[in-house]
C-alpha cells in the first residue's frame, strides 16, 4: 500500500523572502540580441512550475528492478505516483493560490503532482518571478526570455525545483542533413555510389528481419515521439508507401497551444517515420507542444506509451537537474525513455562558436545524461568500397544491404568542416550510477554517455526521410534514438507474449550493462573511430587528435556498449538473479556528534554479489563502499549527516553482471534528554560545489525533540553571520528553519566549520557544529572572463625616452575559452576606444588568447594614479570587463639599468635554461611572471620569481601531456625602480620538431611582400610541409587538410591549400601586433618560423579589372576599376577567422577594414565607391574606385593604403582619353 504524500510547505508566503532558481537564463538571451521589454500584455502560455519528488524515489526505482521485491515491475499509474511521490493536495493548493495571487491562470495540475502549468501576461509572470521578460532577435527569429534568474518565495524552496516557459528558447534538434550529395536520390536508394538507408537495410544489418518472420512487428505496442511542431500527415504516408510499410498513421496528442508547423517538423517527421519503420505495426503516439520539455512531461503524465524517444538536447552545464524528476516518474510508470546523445561529440557547448573548434572542454548533452534516460549515440559504416555488403540492385522494398556492416564511431567533423560527431562524454550534473560498470567504463565518478549506438552519419550513409513534401537524407543521433525505440517496441511485444503481464521495462540501462557482460554476442562492440573534433590549442582536454574520446573494447564514450544484433537482443533478454540488501546501523541510538557505522549485507542465490553499495539519507548520497568477499559494505559517517530528515537511511545496491540491484533501509534514532530541544543542522548540497564564481548552499536547522527553541548565534569559520538571512530565528517544535547562502572567494578544497547556538524557553542553551567540505564544481563555469595586467604596475618617468616618457605595456588575456570582441578602452578620463586596433593590433581576443599594447601617457603631474578599463562582448553576447590601476611617479634620482640575457629562449621538448638579470648602476627589487597566466602556459615554470639585484632565473619547460605543436609564452621581468622597468622574454617550446621539415619564408599571398597582418592571406614556403596536395572546397576554411594544421601564437590558422613545398593559410584575425610564432604541423612533424605582425599590411593582387571596358591591366580616366587586396587587418562588422560573408550579402553590409582605406593611381588619389570582403571569399578585400582625371597616361603605380600601411605598387597602363 502506497503511503499518502505528506505536506511539505510549512511556512506562509512572504513576498519579501525569495530564493533564486539558478541556471534558468538561456544562453541565447544575450545583450547583443536584446530588443527591449516584451509588451506587458503579451500572454505567456503553458509555463511550468516544476516540483520536487518526495524522498524515497531512488530506492523505489531500485525495488522495481529487483525480482525479489514485492514492487518488482509493479509500475505505477500517474495517480499512484502522485500519491506516493508528488506533492500533497494541500501543498498544490498553496502553490496554485500563490500563482493566482500573482495574476496568473492555473491551467493544469499533473496527475503525478510534479508540475503545474500556468499562463499569464508578461508583466504578471515577470512580477511573480522577480525578473524581466524581454524580446530577443536571434538568427533572424524573434524570441522572448527572462533576462535574469527567476526567484520564488522562500516558503516554496523545498518543493519547487524549477520553472519552464519563461522563454521560448528550446533545445536543439539532433539531426544533420547531408552535405554535398554524392549522386541521384532515387530509385537506387542504396546501390551504386550513393547509398541511403531504407527500413529494409536497417532490418538486414541489425538482424531484425527474423523477428518479423516470428510475427514480432510492434503490434499492440506504443512508442511516444516528442515534438514541438504540427506535421503534415502526408509526409508519413509517403514514407511508408515508398517502402511498402503498412498504413499506420500516428496518433496526435497536443498539449497546450498548437505551435503550428515549424522548422522542427523535419525532426518530428523523421522520428515518427523511423520509429515506425523498425516497428511497422506499433502505434506511434506523437506528443507535441510549443516546448519539447512540456510535451515530454505531458507524455509521461498521460502514460502515453511504454517507450519515449526524445531527439533534442543542449549543453548540459547550462541546464539544471530538476528535469530528472520527470524521467524518474517515467521509470516508475514502466516507461523506457531514450534520448539522442548529441551530434557534436563532447563539444555541444561550442556549437555556437564563431569557428568550428572546441575551446570550452568536454560536456554531455542534456537530457541524455540523466541516469533514468538511455542515451543513444551514433555510428557510421566502415565498409571500404562497400561491394561486399551491398547488392547492386535494390529489392522491391528499397533495400540492398546483404548482412551486418562493420561500424565505427560516427565522426564527420573533418568531412563537413564542423563539429559533427556522435555525442558522448561525462556528465557534470549526475554522478555515476552504480549500474554503470563493466569493461571500459571510466572511473570518473560521472554518469557517462552514450549507452548504446545506431547509425547516425548523414554522409555514410544517411537515412531517407520525407518531410515538407520532399525526400531528405538525414543523419544524427536523433535518428538513432527512434530506431532503438522501434527495437524496444519489438522487445515489449515479445515479452508480452511470454513472461511479462504488465507492459513496460522502465529504466533498461542496468539490464544493458549486465547483458554486455553476460551476453556480449548481443552487441556489436564498436572499437574503431572516435568523436574527437577540432579544438583550440591548450583548451581543456584538447590533444593532437582533437577533443573527445576514442572507441575501444567494451564500453567507450563514443559509442557506449556498441550497436545491437536485435534478434539476439530480443530473444536473449533476461533479468538477473534476485538479490536482497539489508542495512544495519550501529549504534541504533546516537547523539548528533557521534560516528555511525553503516553495514549493508547483500545476498543472492548461487553466489556472492559484487560491486558497490551507495548509502542514502533523504535521497542524497552520503557515501559508497565496495562489497567485500562476504557481501558486506561498510561506511562510517557522522550522525549529523543522517539525522536531519526523517532518520531513514537506505543502502542501494546497483547489481552486477549476475545479480539485479536491491535496496534496504533502517532508521537512526536520536538520543534526547526528554526535557530540552534537540536541534540537528544540515547543509545541502554536501559537499558544496562551486557554481560560477560562488558556492551556493542552503543551511538549515531541524528540531527533533518536540520542543520549540530559538537560534541566537550562527558562525562560519568563527565569523558571526547575520541572523536575518534565516527564514526565522524561532525554530518550531519538530520544525525547520533555513537560510540560502553562498560562499565567495574561497580557495578549495576547504573544510568550513558551521556553528549554531540557541536557547530554549526555559533558559537551556545548546550548541551544534558541522564541518562541510567546499570543493571545485564539476560544472564548468562557462562564464567569459578577461584579465588586464600592466608592466610595470608603477611607472617611473624615463627622461631618456624621446617618444614617450611614461610608457607601459598593457596585457589582456581571456581565461575561460570564449571569443571576445574588444569595444571600449578608457585610460583615466580619456577614451582610447577608437585606438584599440592600433594599440593591440586587432579587436579580437581568442579563447585563452593574449594581446598586448604599449600605452603612452603624457601631460602627467606625478604622483598620480590612472584606472584603465577594457571592455568587450563575448561570443555569447555577454559583456566582459577588466580594470587595472596604475601609479605614475617622477623619475628616480639614479635608477639602475636593467638588462636580461638571453633575449629569447627556445626549447625542443623538455628542457631547462637560465635568464641572467643584470643591473648597472645599483641594485633593484625585481619580480618575474609568466604570461599569459592561464592554462596555455602550464608547461612553463620559473624560479625564483622575485629577488634583489643580479640573479639567475631558472626556466623549465615540460612537454608532458602536450600535443605536438609550438607553444609560446612570455616572461615579464619587472623592476619598478630600474630603467627600463620591465622587459619581456619570449619563450617557445617546440614539441615534435622535425629536422627534415622547414619553413623558409612567409609572405603576403597577393603581393609576395614580407609584411604580415591579421586576417591576411599568407603563403608559407618550405620543405616537407605536407605529405600530399589538397585544397579547400568552399568556405569556411578548414583548420586541417591532409593532416596538416597551423597556428599563429597558438591560435589555429585556417588553410586554403597544402602541398609539400607550400601552404596557403589565413593569419587569424585574433593575432596581435608584434613578434609572433607561426607553426606548421604535418601529421605530427612540426616546424616553425617567427613573424612580425603589423596592424595592416595591404598587398594587391596583380589583377586589376576595368569594369567599364572589361579589360585587365589598363584603363582610362573616369573608368571604374576593381582590384583585390589582402592584409587589411581587422574588419567591421567582424568576420570569423576562416569565414566568408554569405552569398547575397548586399555590398553595403560587407565586412570592411576598420582602418581608413585610400588608393592612389599614379600618385593621384582615386575615389573609392566601395570596399569590402566579397561573398564567398576569405581574407580578401574587393575595392571599387574611379580612375581620376588627373592621372597621366602611361604605366602608373596603384597603391592601396590601410591606416598608415601602404601596399607595394602594382602597375596599370593608363590609356589616353578618346577625346
Amino acid at each position: 500500500m502506497l503511503a499518502a504524500a505528506p505536506d511539505r510547505i510549512a511556512r506562509a508566503v512572504d513576498r519579501g523572502r525569495t530564493v533564486v532558481l539558478r541556471n534558468h537564463v538561456p544562453v541565447e538571451a544575450q545583450s547583443r540580441f536584446d530588443r527591449g521589454l516584451l509588451a506587458p500584455g503579451t500572454i505567456l502560455s503553458y509555463a511550468t512550475l516544476r516540483l520536487k519528488p518526495a524522498a524515497g524515489i531512488e530506492t523505489f526505482l531500485a525495488d522495481q528492478r529487483n525480482p525479489s521485491s514485492p514492487d518488482y515491475h509493479r509500475w505505477l499509474t500517474p495517480g499512484q505516483f502522485g500519491d506516493r511521490f508528488g506533492l500533497s493536495p494541500n501543498d498544490l493548493d498553496k502553490l496554485a493560490a500563490w500563482l493566482r495571487s500573482e495574476g496568473l491562470q492555473v491551467n493544469d495540475v499533473a496527475q503525478g503532482r510534479l508540475w503545474i502549468t500556468f499562463s499569464g501576461t508578461a508583466a504578471s509572470v515577470a512580477g511573480a518571478f522577480h525578473t524581466e521578460i524581454r524580446r530577443y532577435q536571434v538568427n533572424g527569429e524573434a524570441h522572448f526570455s527572462n533576462a535574469t534568474e527567476p526567484a520564488i518565495p522562500a516558503a516554496f524552496e523545498e518543493v519547487v525545483s524549477g520553472v519552464d516557459g519563461l522563454n521560448d528558447f528550446d533545445m536543439r534538434p539532433m539531426y544533420q542533413t547531408e552535405k554535398q550529395p554524392r549522386g541521384p536520390f532515387s530509385p537506387e536508394f542504396t546501390s551504386g555510389a550513393s547509398r541511403y538507408l531504407a527500413p529494409e537495410d536497417v532490418a538486414t544489418i541489425y538482424n531484425i528481419a527474423p523477428l518479423y518472420a516470428m510475427g514480432l512487428d510492434g503490434s499492440g505496442q506504443k512508442v511516444a515521439v516528442i515534438g514541438r511542431s504540427d506535421i503534415d500527415i502526408q509526409d508519413i504516408r509517403i514514407f511508408r508507401k515508398s517502402f511498402n510499410l503498412p498504413d499506420n498513421d500516428p496518433q496526435m496528442l497536443l498539449f497546450g497551444t498548437n505551435p503550428g508547423v515549424t522548422s522542427s517538423s523535419v525532426e518530428s517527421d523523421l522520428d515518427i517515420e523511423w520509429a515506425g519503420a523498425v516497428a511497422p505495426n506499433a502505434t506511434i503516439v506523437y506528443v507535441y507542444a510549443s516546448s519539447v520539455t512540456t510535451a515530454a512531461q505531458y507524455a509521461v503524465d498521460q502514460n502515453a506509451a511504454p517507450v519515449i524517444t526524445f531527439s533534442y538536447g543542449s549543453c548540459e552545464p547550462y541546464n539544471n537537474a530538476s528535469f530528472q524528476g520527470v524521467a524518474q516518474q517515467a521509470n516508475a510508470q514502466g516507461i523506457t525513455w531514450l534520448s539522442a546523445s548529441g551530434d557534436w561529440g563532447a563539444a555541444i557547448c561550442d556549437v555556437t562558436s564563431p569557428t568550428p573548434q572546441a575551446s570550452k572542454g568536454p560536456a554531455g548533452t542534456f537530457p541524455a545524461t540523466i541516469p533514468e534516460i538511455t542515451a543513444v549515440g551514433g555510428t557510421e559504416f566502415d565498409d571500404g568500397d562497400g561491394n561486399r555488403f551491398w547488392a547492386p540492385v535494390n529489392t522491391a522494398n528499397g533495400g540492398s544491404a546483404l548482412s551486418y556492416v562493420p561500424e565505427r564511431a560516427w565522426n564527420d567533423s573533418t568531412l563537413r568542416n564542423d563539429l559533427s560527431a556522435t555525442g558522448g562524454g561525462p556528465s557534470v550534473l549526475f554522478a555515476k550510477p552504480g549500474w554503470q560498470s563493466g569493461p571500459g567504463v571510466p572511473n570518473d565518478d560521472a554518469r557517462d554517455t552514450p549507452d548504446i549506438a545506431f547509425p547516425a552519419s548523414p554522409q555514410r550513409y544517411a537515412y531517407i526521410v520525407y518531410a515538407n513534401g520532399d525526400q531528405l537524407h538525414i543523419g544524427g543521433t536523433s535518428v538513432a534514438s527512434p530506431v532503438f525505440a522501434g527495437v524496444l517496441a519489438l522487445l515489449n511485444q515479445a515479452l508480452a507474449k511470454t513472461t511479462q503481464a504488465q507492459p513496460g521495462l522502465g529504466n533498461i540501462n542496468p539490464a544493458l550493462y549486465r547483458l554486455a557482460q553476460t551476453s556480449p554476442e548481443i552487441f556489436h562492440d564498436v572499437v574503431v573511430g572516435d568523436n574527437r573534433v577540432p579544438c583550440s590549442q591548450s583548451s581543456p582536454a584538447c590533444t593532437g587528435a582533437g577533443m573527445g574520446y576514442s572507441a575501444g573494447a567494451g564500453y567507450d564514450l563514443a559509442t557506449g556498449l556498441g550497436s545491437l544484433d536485435v534478434y539476439r537482443f530480443v530473444t536473449g533478454w533476461k533479468t538477473g538473479t534476485a538479490s536482497t540488501t539489508t542495512l544495519a546501523i550501529q549504534p541504533g541510538t546516537v547523539n548528533v556528534a557521534d560516528t555511525v557505522h553503516l553495514m549493508a549485507t547483500v545476498a543472492g542465490r548461487g553466489g556472492t554479489p559484487t560491486g558497490s553499495v551507495t548509502f542514502l539519507a533523504n535521497d542524497a548520497s552520503v557515501g559508497s563502499a565496495l562489497l567485500s568477499s562476504t557481501g558486506t559494505a561498510v561506511l562510517n559517517v557522522s550522525a549529523v549527516t543522517l539525522a536531519a530528515g526523517n532518520g531513514t537511511v537506505s543502502a542501494l545496491y546497483a547489481g552486477d553482471s549476475v545479480f539485479e540491484g536491491s535496496s534496504g533501509s533502517a532508521t537512526i534514532q536520536l538520543a534526547t534528554t526528554g526535557t530540552g530541544s534537540m536541534v540537528v543542522p544540515f547543509i545541502t548540497p554536501n559537499p558544496v560545489p562551486q557554481s560560477g564564481s560562488v558556492w551556493p548552499y542552503v543551511v538549515g536547522l531541524t528540531e527533533k525533540a518536540g520542543v520549540a527553541t530559538t537560534l541566537t548565534g550562527f558562525t562560519v569559520d568563527g565569523f558571526s553571520q547575520n541572523l536575518s538571512f534565516w527564514t526565522s530565528t524561532n525554530i518550531p517544535a519538530n520544525g525547520t528553519v533555513r537560510a540560502s547562502l553562498a560562499g565567495n572567494s574561497l580557495t578549495v578544497p576547504v573544510d568550513r566549520l558551521f556553528a549554531f547556538t540557541g536557547r530554549d524557553a526555559d533558559g537551556r542553551t545548546w550548541r551544534q557544529e558541522m564541518t562541510v567540505p567546499f570543493v571545485a564544481g564539476n560544472r564548468p563555469s562557462l562564464a567569459p572572463s578577461i584579465v588586464l595586467s600592466g608592466a610595470p604596475s608603477t611607472v617611473l618617468r624615463n627622461p631618456h625616452a624621446d617618444a614617450c616618457q611614461w610608457s607601459q605595456q598593457i596585457t589582456v588575456q581571456e581565461t575561460a575559452g570564449f571569443q571576445v570582441q574588444l569595444a571600449s578602452f578608457i585610460a583615466g578620463s580619456t577614451s582610447l576606444s577608437s585606438q584599440i586596433q592600433q594599440l593591440f593590433g586587432t579587436t579580437r581576443l581568442a579563447p585563452y588568447g593574449i594581446l598586448q599594447a604599449t600605452v603612452c601617457s603624457d601631460n602627467l603631474t606625478p604622483p598620480v594614479s590612472r584606472l584603465y578599463q577594457l571592455g568587450g562582448t563575448s561570443e555569447l553576447g555577454t559583456p566582459v570587463f577588466a580594470t587595472l590601476s596604475v601609479s605614475f611617479t617622477a623619475e628616480a634620482s639614479a635608477a639602475p639599468a636593467l638588462a636580461v640575457s638571453p633575449a629569447a629562449v627556445t626549447f625542443s621538448g623538455d628542457g631547462t635554461a637560465s635568464l641572467n638579470l643584470r643591473f648597472d648602476g645599483g641594485d633593484a627589487d625585481w619580480t618575474a611572471v609568466v604570461l599569459p597566466a592561464n592554462r596555455t602556459t602550464s608547461w612553463l615554470t620559473i624560479s625564483p620569481r622575485s629577488g634583489t639585484g643580479a640573479a639567475e632565473v631558472t626556466i623549465q619547460a615540460s612537454a608532458a601531456a602536450l600535443a605536438n605543436g609550438v607553444y609560446r609564452a612570455l616572461i615579464s621581468i619587472q623592476a619598478p625602480n630600474a630603467l627600463p622597468q620591465a622587459l619581456l622574454v619570449p619563450v617557445v617550446l617546440v614539441v615534435g620538431g622535425s629536422q627534415e621539415m622547414t619553413v623558409s619564408a612567409v609572405r603576403n599571398n597577393a603581393s609576395g611582400a614580407a609584411a604580415i597582418a591579421p586576417g591576411m592571406q599568407a603563403v608559407v614556403y618550405g620543405s616537407q610541409l605536407a605529405a600530399s596536395s589538397q585544397s579547400f572546397r568552399r568556405p569556411p576554411l578548414p583548420f586541417a587538410l591532409a593532416g596538416v594544421s597551423a597556428t599563429v601564437n597558438g591560435v589555429s590558422a585556417p588553410l586554403y591549400a597544402v602541398s609539400p613545398g607550400q601552404i596557403n593559410l589565413q593569419i587569424p584575425y585574433e593575432t596581435g601586433i608584434g613578434p609572433a610564432v607561426l607553426a606548421i604541423n604535418n601529421n605530427g612533424k612540426v616546424a616553425f618560423s617567427t613573424l612580425q605582425v603589423g596592424v595592416a599590411a595591404p598587398g594587391i593582387d596583380g589583377l586589376v579589372i576595368d569594369n567599364t571596358t572589361g579589360q585587365r591591366g589598363q584603363a582610362r580616366a573616369g573608368d571604374a576599376l576593381t582590384l583585390f587586396f589582402t592584409g587589411a587587418g581587422d574588419l567591421t562588422p567582424s568576420l570569423a577567422t576562416g569565414a566568408a560573408p554569405p552569398t547575397g550579402t548586399p555590398t553595403r553590409n560587407l565586412p570592411r577594414p576598420r582602418l581608413p582605406v585610400s588608393i592612389t593611381i599614379g600618385g593621384v588619389p582615386a575615389t573609392i565607391t566601395s570596399v569590402g570582403n566579397p561573398s564567398g571569399m576569405v581574407g580578401l578585400m574587393q575595392l571599387n574606385c574611379t580612375v581620376p582625371a588627373a592621372v597621366t597616361p602611361g604605366a602608373q603605380p596603384v597603391v592601396v593604403t590601410v591606416g598608415d600601411a601602404a601596399s607595394d605598387p602594382v602597375n596599370i597602363t593608363i590609356l589616353a582619353s578618346d577625346s
